[in-house]
Parts: C-alpha cells; structure tokens; sequence
C-alpha cells in the first residue's frame, strides 16, 4: 500500500508530468488536488503496463490518496533495488529493460520518465519497474524528452556492467523494433 500524504507530501516538479497529459485535463494546481491526481495517474499507468504483459506490481485498487498494489518482496522485507545487487547476466537484464521501454512506448503508449537503477527492484531474479506515477502518455509534450532522458540511464547503468551499448541504438531499437525482437522470454 502506497499512502500519499495530503498535506506534506514533496513532489518535485510535480505538475510537468500531468500537465500535457490528455489523460488528465482540468488541472486543479491545489496541493490536495495534485495528489490525487498523481495517485489515480500512478494506478492508470500500471493498469496499462500490466496488460501488457510488464513487470509491474499488480495494481489492485486507488482510493483517494492511497494506492493498493501487489507487495514486492518477501516474508523478510521488500526486495532489492538492481543498484544493490550483482547481476550476474547483465546482457539478458538489458535486453529486458530495453523490452520494458520498447513495449511502453509502442504498445502501452507511455514513457516511465524516471526509469533508473533506483526504480527498478530484482525480485525473483528478474528485473521489475516500479514508481510509475510521473509516467506520461507519449501525446505529453515532453514525452520524447524523457524517453531520451529514460535511456540515457539505462545505457548508464548497462556500461557500469561492461556491456557495449548507445544510447542511439537503444533509441532506434526502441522506436523501430518490434518489442519481441528485442527480448523473448524464456520458456519454463
């Protein structure tokens, strides 16, 4: 559960990633009224990812300033952020982050606009994308602004495990690859 507080909650920047969202007109700038906008948004965008088929907690419901959403860990705490662990198929981690943001784009028609190692957790081995509030439907203004901004910090934390990757090839591949190119997963 994810309880946004009403009269003291910080949000940088807030209204640059609602404001230019179609999803979200007639924007009231009270406090208040940010907050729950930006809890309704958070729970639209993973609803979105989620259909499609994204590493995502499941989200279960929205009421006010609260968001209820599947719990991310185990019986001994919440799992790890990928910066505080060792990956160690790094190429396979890349090529999923690199799915993750080809699909949001092309199928969910989002763009994170905060995707780094400190919102991405590992859980179960696998990488999953949380935090999706400030996520922006790419009819945003600033949508390819931070889609840029989304894989510079990708390819940042793909160097820092020696992969050899651009930030032109990851945005080509995920503005014209068809997502299942870019990564398959694994039967079981």
């Amino acid at each position: 559960m994810k309880i946004f507080h009403t009269s003291n909650a910080v949000f940088k920047n807030l209204v640059q990633y609602i404001e230019g969202d179609p999803r979200f007109s007639g924007l009231k700038r009270r406090h208040r009224d940010l907050v729950t906008i930006w809890v309704r948004k958070e729970h639209r965008n993973l609803i979105r990812m989620h259909r499609e088929g994204l590493r995502v907690p499941e989200p279960i419901g929205v009421l006010n300033n609260v968001l209820v959403m599947e719990y991310i860990g185990g019986a001994d705490g919440p799992s790890p952020k990928i910066r505080e662990v060792e990956v160690e198929e790094p190429q396979l981690v890349y090529d999923y982050l690199l799915y993750f943001l080809a699909v949001c784009w092309q199928r969910a028609r989002l763009v994170h606009a905060d995707f780094s190692p400190y919102n991405i957790l590992w859980h179960d081995s696998s990488p999953l994308v949380i935090d999706v509030g400030q996520a922006v439907a790419i009819q945003h203004p600033r949508s390819r602004e931070f889609l840029v901004r989304d894989i510079e910090r990708l390819v940042t934390w793909a160097t820092s495990q020696g992969l050899e990757v651009t930030t032109a090839e990851a945005l080509y591949d995920i503005l014209n690859t068809d997502p299942g190119e870019l990564w398959a997963e694994e039967e079981e």
